[in-house]
């Protein structure tokens, strides 16, 4: 039986060490405020789905589209489908109110519905309004404050885009512009004056008014915009990246934000041969869905099993938790070090899983169901899930 977990894209816990080390200054509000506003989001947002958004911290005004009449959007926590929201306008830091406004969305954008488990993840925080101008807000309008980061453990107010791994480029439209990224950027846009760009690791293409630029980690590009948020010119050459408007930890704080993979240890891990036991974890169900096959899968993902590694672990077979050889055609990859993705397509099923080795005797995963069910909408579900090592060889 094929098993997994929701693959968490943004952790945010990248301010959180720094933070935490200022918030014992109690004269300052400021460190405090933003380390619970994240503490808050990854906490509120871990099971945000594709073309989903999440309220992660107050205060975010929300408005529906017209034709939408079931929508809540209010509390931490909240979260609806990208399709049914025309606006998001986040609060800049208050101290007065400890207001930080942040918001999550995981986008499909250009990436194919044979990949269910990724997705572009957005992070919104600070002085931010956003117009979706597309379906599942493939093109979006937004403007943000500039050099408004309220201290120095904060990013100024923008939008932080991660895309996933191992599946090429991934392209959008904001602001009419168009961007291709394979990276992880920081976006800001001011209302006469520019829509910028930094590469904080990869590498990008903006096309606007015919022009095209391409730059690297380290990088930032701008595009001169008029009054109504649009482009005005074509794009800058690149220009160094100041990576302090991410807060004091830079460079370092963006890519740690990314996604469970941030966690996992930097240097190749040999999990130990012997038994493992394979733990589940609760089903989340996405949209399309129909609410009668939760508990059917809940009862499946209770149970726990045994597998023999006495040769030794192999992450092609770690996601069949048998120990058995995954089915034919199944497309297995190693994107980085310590983490293993595989494709599989079968019956009208496509699963796609993630695997982390946290270290010789624990690995954690995700893996993410797209069903095409006769005369209904796609489904997609996921199990989470861990292997923990019992030991013997």
């Amino acid at each position: 039986m094929f098993r997994s977990m929701a693959i968490v894209l943004f952790g945010l816990l990248f301010l959180l060490s720094g933070a935490a080390t200022l918030a014992q200054n109690d004269d300052d509000i400021c460190p405090v405020i933003v380390q619970q506003a994240l503490e808050a989001t990854d906490a509120a947002c871990q099971d945000t789905g594709r073309n989903e958004a999440c309220y992660g911290n107050i205060s975010i005004d929300a408005e529906p589209r017209e034709d939408v009449t079931d929508f809540t959007f209010e509390q931490q926590g909240d979260k609806v489908t990208v399709t049914a929201i025309e606006a998001l306008t986040l609060s800049p830091f208050d101290p007065e109110t400890e207001a930080w406004g942040v918001a999550l969305l995981r986008l499909q954008a250009n990436l194919p519905e044979t990949l269910p488990g990724q997705n572009v993840t957005f992070l919104l925080f600070g002085d931010v309004e956003l117009v979706n101008e597309g379906d599942a807000m493939e093109a979006f309008l937004f403007r943000s404050g500039i050099g408004d980061a309220p201290c120095e453990a904060a990013p100024d107010s923008g939008i932080l885009v991660n895309t996933p791994q191992g599946v090429g480029e991934v392209t959008f439209t904001v602001n009419q512009i168009q961007v291709t990224l394979g990276s992880t950027a920081f976006m800001q846009a001011e209302a006469g004056e520019d829509f910028t760009i930094g590469i904080v690791e990869g590498h990008g293409t903006i096309a606007a008014e015919g022009e095209t630029v391409t730059f690297e980690a380290g990088e930032l590009v701008r595009v001169p915009l008029d009054e109504e948020l649009m482009p005005a010119g074509a794009p800058s050459e690149p220009e160094p990246f100041d990576m302090s408007v991410l807060g004091e930890l830079g460079m370092d704080a963006a890519l740690a934000l990314g996604d469970e993979e941030s966690s996992v240890p930097s240097e190749l891990v040999t999990p130990l041969s012997g038994a493992w036991t394979f733990i589940p974890g609760e089903v989340a169900l996405g949209e399309g869905c129909p609410s009668t096959m939760l508990q059917a899968l809940s009862t499946m993902s209770e149970d726990t099993a045994v597998i023999d590694f006495s040769d030794g672990v192999s992450m092609e077979t770690v996601v069949t938790a048998s120990g058995e050889p995954v089915p034919s055609g199944a497309v297995f990859d190693n994107p980085a070090v310590n983490v293993y993705t595989m494709f599989l397509e079968e019956e009208g099923v496509n699963l796609f899983y993630t695997l982390y080795v946290q270290s010789e005797t624990l690995i954690t995963g995700t893996m993410e169901f797209l069903l095409e069910l006769p005369g209904m909408a796609s489904c997609v579900y996921t199990v989470d899930f861990h292997i923990e090592y019992v030991g013997g060889e």
